[in-house]
């Protein structure tokens, strides 16, 4: 296996990239430090403007910061950008609206990663899921804009239940009790009726849970399926297929027993069977970069794929063999639908494939 770079493309501008994805097999979309949001062709080297992320509105916290660690999601012709781990973000939408701007509270969104997610319903209708504040995130239909989650009760299910069952302190509380979990980055399931969210509780714990989005839209309560409670490390995760999550883990950082700093680290496998959650399969890895990782599953390949701006590519197969490796390569994402890498530095990309 070896690296094919397809676009290499030096920029001569006096603007630098803040922010660039993969929208298409040949085109970026780019967040630029002159606050413009650039549709780019790979092929014929022409970028369009489609807006621009500064406001004439003031807010007290200057609203969107160029500075900050920004991030682009993109659905056909749809572009979202958020500041990363502030609160502002905005939605483009070509022949509805320019840029539809999004707010979150401030409550720990210095690290809390602005929950973002993209999908379509059964109907084809672009939907958007976007945090609101910390323990609240919307689902709104981008046609419409209507907010179909408004009324929804920041309370779980069976709230009541459990408190009568408790004992204690907590029982002497009001209740029943909000909503107390931090929302993460969002991933949608490949049949997009379900998303998972790389959240994190109070303790501090990662601690990843799973939606049912027709669920969340139609009941008042939240229903939340666990996938599991870890070590506060930021650990990537992604969907295998409609029903199982790939969750990266380190033997020696949760303290396993008989773990040391030399333990491999491995990646779990979490299959959803209705209510129940397991662990279908440990993937042992000598690859000791993926924490710090993006992570992404190939079904054409078989393989995990782990990207970082710092620890460059990894390809690691289903049975957990680094088959490919490349620390220099600084590659900012992996787009499942191309099959591409993209890396993006200051005044340029590049674009590369994994052949045979």
């Amino acid at each position: 296996m070896k690296l094919n770079k397809i676009y290499d493309i030096e920029f001569d501008t006096e603007d630098t990239i803040v922010a660039a994805t993969l929208s298409k097999i040949n085109e970026v979309v780019m967040l630029m430090s002159s606050g413009s949001v650039v549709r780019f062709n790979l092929d014929d080297r022409a970028g369009r403007h489609l807006f621009s992320v500064k406001s004439e509105f003031g807010y007290p916290d200057g609203g969107f910061d160029l500075t900050a660690k920004s991030s682009i999601y993109t659905m056909d012709e749809i572009v979202v950008v958020v500041n990363d781990f502030k609160r502002h973000g905005f939605v483009h939408f070509p022949g509805k609206y320019y840029a539809l701007h999004l707010w979150r509270e401030g409550y720990h969104a210095d690290i809390s990663v602005y929950p973002i997610a993209l999908y379509k319903n059964s109907d084809g209708v672009p939907h958007l899921i976007y945090g609101e504040a910390w323990n609240h995130i919307q689902i709104m239909n981008l046609e419409t804009r209507q907010i179909l989650t408004a009324s929804k009760s920041l309370i779980e299910e069976n709230a009541e239940e459990r408190h009568i069952e408790q004992k204690g302190e907590y029982n002497e509380l009001a209740w029943p009790r909000p909503y107390d979990y931090f929302f993460g980055e969002l991933i949608i399931s490949p049949d997009q009726k379900k998303f998972l969210s790389a959240g994190w509780a109070w303790g501090s714990c990662d601690c990843f849970n799973v939606y049912d989005i027709e669920v969340f839209i139609k009941s008042n309560r939240i229903s939340a399926l666990n996938i599991g409670v870890w070590e506060h490390e930021n650990r990537p995760t992604c969907w295998i297929d409609n029903e199982t999550i790939a969750v990266a883990y380190s033997p020696f950082t949760e303290r396993d027993e008989s773990s040391t700093a030399e333990s491999l680290n491995e990646i779990h496998l979490y299959k959803i069977s209705g209510d129940d959650v397991n662990i279908e399969k440990r993937v042992q890895t000598a690859d000791n970069s993926i924490l710090g990782s993006g992570m992404y599953y190939s079904a054409a390949m078989n393989s995990f794929i782990t990207v970082s701006d710092k620890t460059g590519l990894s390809i690691i197969s289903y049975e957990g063999d680094v088959t490919f490796k490349d620390e220099s390569l600084k590659v900012v994402e992996y787009n499942g639908e191309t099959g591409r890498f993209l890396a993006a530095d200051n005044k340029a990309i590049s674009v590369y494939e994994l052949i045979a």
